[in-house]
């Protein structure tokens, strides 16, 4: 499964270029290697009354993000209590006995 990766500017600015065209999602997909999913949803979420603005969408885009919470590292307390939810009772001793 490939990870997945945010849209760059030159590939906002792709999509704005091809659907001027009038091509469609698979034809923008395609050329980018992306899924019609992908488009679907990068034009949806970014058309507005004046149609799919390539610079202003990846201007809100980066906004949306830095607004996001960040992934933070848990403390030692919690990561020994992890254990009780484990399955297997190998890794759940090897954890207790590390944590305890």
């Amino acid at each position: 499964m490939q990870k997945y990766t945010h849209l760059t500017e030159s590939e906002r600015r792709h999509v704005y270029l091809m659907q001027k065209q009038q091509k469609s999602l698979t034809e923008i997909a395609k050329s980018m290697d992306r899924s019609p999913a992908t488009i679907s949803r990068e034009i949806k979420r970014s058309t507005g009354k004046r149609g799919y603005r390539h610079k202003q969408t990846h201007g809100l885009a980066c906004s949306r993000h830095k607004g996001k919470n960040k992934r933070i590292k848990a403390a030692s307390e919690v990561k020994c209590q992890s254990p009780k939810n484990s399955n297997n009772a190998g890794v759940r001793n090897k954890l207790l006995g590390a944590c305890g």
